[in-house]
């Protein structure tokens, strides 16, 4: 079908006013860059203490940008697999943001330079174990002062897009911190559809501090032979958080009478903390494994 040339030319004008609607956007979209350092501020103060520091934003952007800081709460998915949701402010009764000052909430950084943001953390006398908040850094994506008024009004209508840092804050009090886990319903069976042996135990954070659970099993037989061995999967937790372990071992268990091995470790939760010295807990259970594979009894873990 022939497009008559009026049409043609109205389609024109159309793109080309996209085009000059969109694209101030789209470079601003691909100027913007700019990180944090540190990502996380782990703390440990006295009772009545109080502590200092400075956050670095660095930006790579070729011009100038406006950020603003604000606050809020997160806590661990329900999957407990280290994916963070973040809350409005006061939404968890582990919430420091009350503890936190901070400044500037709003400042301008120089192309490719650096900005600070000066924060202090001060614990109320009588205060134990852990609290925890975030400092959101935001910029908007959308350069106003390089557009017209009437560009900078099309594109708020039609999109707002934020880049937006999250500086997570955790904060120990010092001689407060207990770090303990409830280990229930151990389950030790054979996979209905293989030949795997499935391991598998709920857990709580009952202590008053965030724990990264990891940890390992191996089963050992009465010669002192190990006949399997693995890892569960890695469970993040703030106090009062429930979650489930799981491992196992792919491959079929002869006929006789075992030693199950479970040792897990209570780290923290961040990657700063790596080196720290870490709790570990073990528990042992006897099990026999029957003629095709299946698990006819398990013993008390201990």
């Amino acid at each position: 079908m022939k497009i008559p040339k009026r049409r043609k030319k109205s389609l024109l004008l159309f793109f080309l006013l996209l085009l000059f609607i969109f694209t101030p956007w789209q470079t601003a979209k691909s100027q913007v860059s700019f990180s944090v350092e540190p990502s996380t501020v782990r703390a440990v103060l006295p009772s009545g203490g109080a502590k200092s520091g400075i956050l670095k934003v660095l930006t790579r952007s070729p011009r100038k940008i406006r950020i603003k800081v604000y606050g809020g709460d997160w806590k661990y998915s329900d999957v407990q697999n280290g994916i963070r949701a973040y809350l409005p402010p006061k939404s968890t009764s582990l919430s420091c943001l009350d503890w936190i000052t901070f400044s500037p909430a709003e400042t301008v950084i120089a192309p490719y330079g650096v900005g600070q943001i000066n924060y202090t953390i001060n614990a109320p006398a009588g205060a134990q174990g852990s609290r925890y908040a975030v400092l959101f850094i935001e910029t908007s994506m959308f350069d106003e002062s390089k557009v017209s008024a009437y560009q900078t009004e099309v594109a708020k209508q039609t999109v707002t897009l934020n880049l937006r840092l999250a500086v997570l804050f955790c904060v120990e009090v010092k001689n407060t911190i207990k770090r303990a886990i409830d280990l229930a319903k151990f389950t030790v069976a054979k996979s209905k559809n293989k030949n795997a042996i499935l391991i598998a135990s709920d857990l709580k954070n009952v202590g008053n501090a965030d724990i990264k659970v990891s940890g390992a099993f191996h089963i050992m037989g009465q010669d002192g032979k190990i006949y399997a061995r693995g890892k569960f999967n890695d469970i993040y937790t703030l106090p009062g958080d429930s979650g489930k372990i799981n491992a196992g071992w792919k491959e079929i268990l002869p006929k006789g009478n075992y030693n199950l091995v479970i040792t897990l470790s209570l780290g923290k939760t961040t990657e700063e903390e790596a080196s720290s010295r870490t709790p570990v807990i073990t528990r042992e259970a006897e099990i026999e494994i029957g003629d095709n594979g299946e698990v006819i009894k398990l013993g008390e873990f201990k």
